[in-house]
């Protein structure tokens, strides 16, 4: 049975999926276990975020580390905590202005840890952001509706999309899944994936709209959906599909023509 929203625990996750809300609980992920995982999904102000409260916490701790000991930086006025922050800063930045450097052993010991630390997480901060701008983003738009019409003479299911950057789609496939409510032969309820033959899964280089047709007779690829239609000869103007409790689900993957390999789904 599926909890409220409010009576779920904080480990749980929602996904959607095909309109719906898929809900994972009871696996208990520690924070730090996929980190590399969290950086790249994190949307990029949450990325941003994160990225100055670690480098703010860092230099905080290399600040306390200066201030405990026994004047090991020069030309310090006081000795006041702000003053090492600004030095962990340049240190941790590999900037170093050099107005203030370390002056004993303890001060050399610091400096050299904390300027391993910042060439390892400022490496580490290049590779996560380049990752993040490299990333593969497609940018279809999908129809909200699937459409019947005539195509060939025969009755057609077709998928509607268009290329937001209004360029070409070499080497596309497309596949279609239509998923429907379903009750298993031990009773219990479930969501069923049924993929529908296309009249052609694949293209060589589709312009910026483009359809995918699905060939229809009596019933949408043989999973029980129910197309009715008036007597008489095919009309050619599309019609708009409603049905209740059922989805699609479209994936296509291509090469845009001056980008990177890409996939988008819907």
């Amino acid at each position: 049975m599926i909890k409220s929203r409010t009576e779920r625990t904080a480990n749980t996750r929602v996904v959607l999926l095909g309109g719906r809300e898929v809900i994972a609980e009871g696996v208990r992920l520690n924070f730090w276990a996929d980190i590399s995982h969290r950086c790249m999904t994190a949307s990029w102000p949450a990325f941003i975020a994160g990225a100055a409260l670690v480098f703010v916490a860092f230099n905080a701790v290399f600040a306390s580390f200066y201030w405990i000991g026994n004047q090991p930086i020069s030309n310090v006025p006081g000795g006041a905590y702000i003053d090492y922050l600004y030095f962990s800063i340049e240190t941790l930045s590999t900037a170093g202005y050099g107005d203030m450097h370390p002056q004993t052993h303890y001060g050399h010991f610091i400096a050299t840890v904390e300027l391993f630390t910042g060439i390892f997480s400022m490496s580490l901060m290049t590779g996560l952001i380049f990752a993040r701008f490299s990333r593969p983003n497609a940018r279809l738009l999908f129809a909200d509706h699937p459409v019947i019409s005539s195509h060939e003479g025969k009755p057609t299911l077709m998928i509607r999309f268009a290329n937001e950057r209004h360029d070409i789609i070499g080497n596309a496939t497309a596949r279609l899944w239509l998923l429907k409510n379903a009750v298993s032969v031990e009773g219990r309820s479930l969501r069923r994936f049924s993929e529908l033959p296309l009249l052609q899964n694949e293209h060589p280089a589709p312009r910026a709209g483009c359809r995918r047709p699905c060939r229809i007779g009596g019933f949408a690829g043989g999973c029980g959906v129910r197309i009715r239609r008036r007597r008489g000869a095919n009309r050619p103007r599309a019609k708009i599909l409603r049905l209740s409790g059922y989805s699609f689900w479209t994936a296509l993957r291509g090469y845009p023509r001056n980008h990177g390999r890409g996939s988008a789904q819907d």
